[in-house]
């Protein structure tokens, strides 16, 4: 995914008259969507048990993940379509998933306090929920830019 989030700060190619030239940054973008798509299913499939022991790394790759997905939904430029975006990467399902997971591992961590598994952060709020908040935000957010 790092790989290929540059191409959303490029400049497109739609001034060029060259066809392959100009889905050839629409290629990048998609296979920076699918990597985001391969992280999620692997995410996924963490035992929600274990969320609240991953490194911190995780969380931050996580928080890339949320960054890049939005900055690919803002992208202005005509060559690239928002909301079929959010429909060929399925974001609605993504962002549901990843986000009862966040907060079923927030309520497997507060249930096991005692172990120090909530990692605290914005106004003192546990990183799980922050978190699923994130998903929630981004799943209205693809909603409404499906619907314009």
């Amino acid at each position: 995914m790092r790989i290929h989030e540059p191409a959303i700060h490029m400049s497109t190619f739609s001034g060029s008259t060259d066809i392959r030239e100009r889905g050839r940054r629409n290629d990048v973008l998609w296979c920076c969507l699918d990597a985001i798509k391969a992280f999620s299913d692997v995410f996924a499939v963490i035992p929600v048990e274990e969320l609240g022991y991953l490194p911190v790394t995780m969380t931050s790759w996580m928080s890339f993940v949320i960054r890049t997905v939005t900055n690919s939904l803002l992208l202005d430029d005509s060559d690239w379509n928002p909301p079929i975006v959010c429909k060929g990467l399925d974001l609605l399902t993504i962002t549901q998933t990843l986000s009862d997971r966040h907060d079923e591992a927030d309520r497997v961590a507060a249930g096991q306090e005692w172990r120090k598994k909530r990692r605290f952060a914005d106004n003192n709020r546990p990183m799980l929920v922050v978190h699923g908040d994130k998903m929630r935000n981004l799943a209205s957010f693809c909603m409404m830019t499906a619907a314009t």
